[in-house]
């Protein structure tokens, strides 16, 4: 094991020590500040006077439960500091919502005023900490970690997908506008947000201007709408939320499975993903889908899924990607399902995106073309400064559902053009996806295309 993986193990055995530590939070209510700093009122955050919506009607509605208290803090030498804070972030439908709320301080930062913001849920799963400590140590960055997005179980221990698609229902039954979990969900790392800048000015004396977003599942569906919201993220970093324009995405797991995935039953069950189409279902998706908000989604953003991921289907970023304003990436990790795996690519290219929305590197902008004739289909990634070689990857599978197909790789160009031909087989869909090695200042960077389908439709 060599010095610095040695570091980070290090690093993640005290992380752990600490968070187990602070599982039970202490209850309490109000402000809290530290003691000798001085907080005449509540920070005003970001100003929203120009976003409409319930989303923002939320955020603005003057509740007074926010607040936060250091709980804990842990000197590592040679790696740095660790503060465990307490964060009271709303009280929503009579329910206080309290989150566990980590920040990590490199020995050495290299940026003071961006910080990375990881969204998780329950529990404190060693991986997690694990992971975030290896992104502090490689960015040389400001690291946080909320927990408890949602707070759950509630409302007859309903938990994760099954108390998302419970709200959803309130919501269209009732017409209250606040039931939607992504509501608090997303207030919650607006909160958090606060907590982090406060906290720093107040203790460690410097401030924290920016943040790069992150979280996976239904905290990469928060990460989307905290972006939308809030001018204070400067880049996002979604995991496995591929389901952008949500009417839209629908149809395509009917056309692509024949009914709508199991890994939705929650939604399904109540009768939700078949109302997609309707105006109950664009009411919703004004309030819940990161689609409606795409217009305020300027910032960069990586997109990071898995090929098999059984949520979606393999195609499913097609239908919004080329929607989205500004500099966009993705990390389509070859047969990889919904928890991803690969976390030290993950890990390398999230770093590189770090560096990048913080202007300390330039990642180099990737193009395709995906061309399709009467018996082929071609994948041509555009040659560009930056771009080392390009690994093609493909897999087969007898319909449009590829969520067990397996993907291999067929082809490895170090010159350009960087293209990949298909045939196309009767009976037979073929999927292909572009692995480009890119170079960024002393960094080797793994970046995607999107996965392209073709066949033909039963």
């Amino acid at each position: 094991m060599n010095e610095r993986a040695k570091s980070v193990s290090r690093l993640l055995v005290e992380i752990v020590v600490v968070t187990l530590a602070t599982l039970a939070m202490p209850a309490f209510s109000g402000r809290q500040v530290l003691s000798g700093a001085t907080s005449e009122a509540p920070s005003p955050g970001p100003d929203l006077t120009g976003l409409h919506g319930s989303l923002a009607a939320y955020l603005q509605n003057g509740d007074p439960s926010y607040g936060w208290q250091l709980v804990g803090t842990r000197s590592l030498p040679g790696q740095g500091t660790l503060y465990s804070l307490a964060l009271t972030s709303q009280t929503w439908q009579g329910i206080t919502w309290r989150h566990r709320l980590q920040l990590f301080i490199p020995a050495a930062v290299g940026n003071r005023e961006m910080a990375l913001l990881y969204i998780t849920g329950s529990g404190a799963d060693p991986e997690e900490l694990q992971y975030m400590s290896m992104v502090a140590a490689a960015t040389q960055a400001p690291v946080a970690i909320l927990y408890d997005v949602p707070n759950q179980p509630l409302f007859g221990q309903l938990y994760e997908d099954a108390l998302i698609a419970y709200t959803f229902k309130e919501f269209l039954e009732t017409g209250d506008q606040t039931w939607p979990l992504l509501l608090p969900m997303t207030k919650s790392a607006v909160r958090a947000m606060d907590a982090i800048q406060e906290f720093a000015d107040q203790k460690l004396h410097h401030l924290i201007k920016g943040f790069v977003v992150l979280g996976a599942s239904k905290r990469g569906w928060t990460t989307w709408l905290t972006a939308a919201i809030d001018p204070r993220v400067k880049g996002i970093a979604p995991m496995v939320y591929n389901n952008l324009n949500l009417a839209e995405q629908m149809k395509l797991q009917l056309r692509s499975f024949g009914t709508f995935s199991s890994e939705i039953a929650d939604y399904t069950e109540l009768g939700l993903t078949q109302i997609a189409q309707s105006e109950e279902g664009a009411k919703l998706a004004a309030i819940v889908d990161p689609y409606s908000f795409r217009e305020a989604l300027t910032m960069p953003k990586l997109i990071i899924i898995g090929t098999n991921d059984p949520y979606w289907p393999a195609d499913a970023l097609n239908v919004y990607y080329d929607d989205l304003p500004g500099r966009n990436y993705i990390l389509a990790l070859p047969n990889a399902g919904h928890g991803l795996g690969d976390f030290e690519m993950i890990l390398n290219t999230l770093s590189a995106f770090y560096l990048d929305v913080a202007g300390q590197l330039q990642l180099p902008e990737i193009r395709w073309q995906f061309k399709e004739e009467n018996d082929s289909a071609e994948l041509l990634v555009d040659p560009a400064p930056g771009i080392e070689s390009v690994d093609f990857w493909i897999a087969a599978s007898p319909s449009r559902d590829f969520r067990h197909a397996g993907w291999v790789q067929t082809a490895s160009d170090n010159e350009a053009p960087f293209v990949q031909t298909i045939k196309r087989l009767p009976g037979m869909w073929i999927g292909v996806l572009g692995q480009v090695r890119v170079k960024a200042g002393d960094r080797t960077v793994i970046l995607t295309t999107p996965v392209f389908l073709t066949g033909e439709e039963s």
